[in-house]
């Protein structure tokens, strides 16, 4: 006996039910928040009209791929939902996410299984050949297509491709969210520390859950239960056509705090994912017991004001769409043929850590479909907030900047003594290191880690309120005055 539609909502209601009970009060609220937000969004609106005018994913297929083609006038089975398709294709597609509309608009069918992604490639081809050509909507559904086929496959195939050997314990998962396949990878602890938060451990730009191969299993053998998800548009995880930006990366952690995790967590970010997570401290506090930034990236503005940046994010103007193209390509090229050297550079007193296993799965992540489309969002990212006001303004929780000082990229002495002074009370670790201290140095920071955790998270240390750790050649010597 197949469930109906009915039956269906009320075993999905059922399990959200116990799933709530299992969190709690604060998370609970988060949780009914995001649902809200989901079920009153534009997105939900337009998937919810398209739902409800009665045509079959077929047909809302054939009106996706001729909203913009065929005159009012040509009468035939998708005529009906085609002027609604035209509205909904135009309110999703912009220069900084070509392709997005096939996202928001046909992915979820992909995803429930009500559409195959071969048919759509087939109805996409067939009108290729005919008299229609020249429509961005078959391109989508083309690149789309392929790249939803293309990941499928990866995720099929996770379990038998090389992983790093130095993270025992650790296992590989895989989430949809929005439509997307992501990857994740987790280690749980054999013996539970009673009351402990989970650690999330968030990637940078170009890099992926695997990077925290050196952390995984040392948290989890601390007693913690440990995940590192990695990014839409990132490494295994699906590059689909969206507008990439910290807000949709920051989403994404909520939800996989709330659907994964099920729990507040000790979130520590590297580069760009120390900034993500500092925004899902500062929107989402209640799922958040503590903040550690590595290396991270994001502004540190004592004077930051949100009027200020919201005067430039309404004055930004996106880049000519030819010259994003022309510098993406060729940065692109650039990276992929320097993959070697970069890392090297960027692990400059670990060198061997900057393996032949990371240059691989970089360089094969790069040549994923939709990887440089990924790439060119960098070139329309909003304006950021400061760092230090998602951390001691918004935040206001236990935080930690644990920095490797040798970092090329940036004066990373200064940026902590910037943090230090814009975020009275922070905890400092100083560590010889570059701009991946986490995979250079593994040992130190995880050391770092768990001691920030443990004196400022769980509070079962009677140090003080400012805790220094400062650099001796190659250790790092812990300091705590009373």
């Amino acid at each position: 006996h197949l469930p109906t539609a009915a039956e269906l909502r009320t075993l999905l209601e059922q399990h959200q039910q116990q799933h709530s009970r299992a969190l709690g009060s604060a998370v609970q609220q988060v949780q009914a928040q995001v649902r809200t937000w989901a079920h009153t969004g534009p997105e939900a609106s337009r998937l919810a009209r398209l739902a409800a005018c009665g045509a079959s994913p077929t047909t809302l297929l054939q009106a996706y791929l001729t909203a913009r083609t065929l005159p009012s006038s040509v009468t035939d089975s998708a005529s009906a939902v085609r002027p609604l398709l035209t509205e909904a294709v135009g309110a999703c597609e912009s220069e900084a996410a070509p392709g997005a509309s096939f996202t928001a608009l046909i992915t979820p069918w992909l995803a429930l299984g009500a559409l195959s992604r071969r048919r759509v490639l087939q109805d996409s081809v067939l009108l290729r050949k005919s008299e229609i050509s020249l429509v961005p909507a078959l391109d989508a559904a083309e690149r789309g297509s392929e790249t939803a086929d293309f990941h499928f496959q990866l995720s099929a195939l996770a379990g038998q491709q090389q992983r790093p050997a130095d993270a025992p314990g650790m296992t590989i998962k895989q989430w949809r969210w929005r439509g997307m396949l992501s990857e994740f990878c987790v280690a749980e602890p054999s013996e539970p520390r009673e009351g402990a938060p989970a650690i999330l451990l968030v990637h940078g730009f170009g890099a992926f859950g695997d990077q925290w191969r050196g952390n995984l299993g040392a948290l989890a053998a601390a007693g913690y239960r440990v995940f590192a998800p990695t990014l839409p548009g990132y490494g295994r995880s699906e590059k689909a056509a969206a507008l990439y930006s910290q807000d949709l990366w920051r989403d994404h952690l909520r939800d996989f705090v709330l659907q994964q995790v099920g729990g507040p967590v000790v979130v520590a970010g590297n580069s760009i994912g120390g900034f993500i997570g500092a925004s899902l401290a500062a929107d989402c506090p209640d799922l958040v017991r503590g903040v550690a930034l590595l290396n991270s990236a994001g502004p540190v503005d004592a004077a930051f004001t949100l009027e200020g940046w919201q005067r430039a994010i309404a004055a930004k103007k996106p880049p000519p769409k030819l010259l994003v193209q022309l510098l993406s390509r060729s940065l692109f090229l650039y990276l992929e043929l320097s993959i070697g050297r970069t890392l090297q550079w960027l692990y400059p007193t670990n060198p061997v850590r900057a393996d032949k296993w990371l240059g691989d799965e970089i360089y094969r992540a790069a040549c994923d479909p939709g990887a440089l489309e990924v790439f060119q969002s960098v070139f329309y990212l909003p304006p950021p907030r400061a760092l230090n006001h998602l951390v001691h303004d918004q935040y206001r929780g236990p935080a930690a900047v644990i920095q490797g000082v040798l970092d090329p990229l940036n004066d990373a002495r200064t940026r902590a003594a910037s943090l230090q002074a814009t975020c009275p009370g922070i905890y400092t670790a100083l560590i010889q290191a570059g701009h991946c201290p986490h995979d250079e140095q593994p040992g130190k920071v995880n050391a770092a880690l768990l001691s920030f955790i443990e004196e400022r998270v769980l509070g079962s240390s009677s140090s003080s309120s400012r805790v220094k750790v400062e650099v001796e050649e190659e250790e790092a010597v812990v300091n705590v005055s009373a």
